[in-house]
């Protein structure tokens, strides 16, 4: 009786699966396009912020590889790639916007989290989901018999429902290429952000954009969005010019100005020239904390509420040894650029040794490798940082020597 009960149990949960793939791809024909409520309710997509600023021709760029038509059956693939805190999830944000008539089936927003077996299935039950709720809310699939499907089941069923449609998967802040190695099975156009340049670069389709930091023109219209009589007040200048183009950076910055000119404050104007005076030390402008969460992506809170929490954050991509070599970079001047061989001497390695570790580093966002230039006396690449980087490495440093100490 027991082995009876078993058999249909087990036919129950192929049936269910069975039923999931034939609604899926029976409902797969063009019908209306998905609503802007859906794409944030049952799509997951978060606001663009009233504050973001145009970066100007990446965004053309990402929009137009999203818009391009499948090759040989292959979907666009999109990274986002760059620093911590340099916006790229912004970025996303406004290619989603920018897309939506495109993606007119509908665009799924994931936040990535670890890589472990557990949480890759995870983010293909959220997507099934979240597209069963879309396009077969009257699908019925016990939870029951999801609760037992493999990973290869989901992406079956998931693909039946992608047939005849045109759909945007986006997956935020990924870290692991082991996880876009099982998005890839999907039968839609992927964009992903991380701060691994070149993830996965054996992959010839994908395509890769490096967000750089903001000119000073955009940083002034990104301050002043949050602060529109900011730019008028003594010093600001250079406290702009010290974040280095840094969207978070900026961001924090105008936060603490919006709170120290609120006309309810008594004395603002003192208020506002301790302020600049702070942030003239690079350490306040590492550890001062955003006084309006409100804008940032609300699952970027706790990684991005100082710029020293959100590189301290991006380190664990770094070994212990690793993060030592990192460190030492902070004997480098602020804004300058040095060869392989100039990093060899900080870190007493070999050159092969260094252009390892240099490499590692660039891969992660950590340096900044800049290609030979016209001047014929320049033969060699040449690394550098940001400015805030460079800050961060001193502060680091500090710390160390002062444990060392005690």
């Amino acid at each position: 009786m027991q082995g009876g009960a078993t058999i249909v149990m087990a036919v129950m949960v192929i049936s269910s699966y069975a039923v999931s793939i034939f609604m899926s791809r029976a409902m797969g024909m063009k019908g209306k396009a998905v609503s802007i409520d859906q794409l944030h309710e049952i799509g997951n997509v978060p606001y663009l912020h009233e504050h973001y600023v145009s970066r100007g021709k990446v965004e053309e760029i990402i929009q137009g590889w999203l818009t391009q038509a499948p090759a040989d059956g292959v979907h666009p693939r999109v990274f986002i790639e760059g620093m911590a805190g340099i916006g790229k999830t912004a970025l996303a944000m406004f290619a989603v916007k920018s897309t939506v008539g495109h993606f007119w089936s509908g665009t799924f927003w994931l936040q990535a989290k670890s890589s472990s077996a557990r949480t890759v299935l995870s983010y293909f039950e959220e997507l099934h989901k979240r597209m069963s709720d879309l396009f077969v809310p009257s699908l019925s699939v016990s939870q029951k018999g999801q609760a037992t499907w493999r990973l290869d089941e989901f992406v079956v069923s998931i693909n039946g429902m992608l047939e005849r449609r045109t759909c945007l998967v986006v997956l935020d802040g990924v870290q692991s290429p082991e996880v876009v190695e099982v998005m890839l099975q999907l039968k839609c156009t992927l964009l992903i952000t991380t701060q691994v340049r070149s993830m996965l670069s054996n992959q010839t389709q994908f395509k890769h954009a490096d967000v750089a930091p903001m000119d000073i023109d955009n940083s002034h219209k990104l301050f002043l969005k949050l602060v529109p009589n900011g730019v008028q007040q003594e010093g600001v200048e250079k406290v702009l010019e010290s974040c280095g183009g840094h969207p978070l950076a900026l961001s924090i910055v105008g936060t603490l100005f919006q709170d120290a000119m609120t006309p309810a404050r008594v004395g603002k104007e003192a208020d506002v020239g301790h302020l600049v005076t702070k942030l003239q030390d690079p350490r306040c402008r590492l550890q001062m904390h955003i006084k309006s969460e409100t804008i940032l992506h609300i699952p970027d809170v706790e990684k991005h509420s100082t710029v020293m929490r959100c590189f301290d954050f991006s380190l664990d991509a770094l070994n212990k040894h690793e993060r030592e070599m990192y460190v030492l970079l902070a004997a480098l001047p602020p804004r300058s650029q040095a060869t392989t061989h100039q990093l060899g001497a900080i870190w007493h390695l070999q050159d092969d040794q260094a252009l390892c570790l240099a490499k590692k580093l660039e891969r992660y966002c950590f340096l900044q490798k800049y290609v030979p230039s016209d001047d014929p006396n320049v033969t060699s690449n040449q690394w550098g940082m940001h400015v805030l980087q460079h800050d961060y490495i001193k502060v680091l440093r500090e710390a160390m020597l002062h444990n060392v100490q005690q």
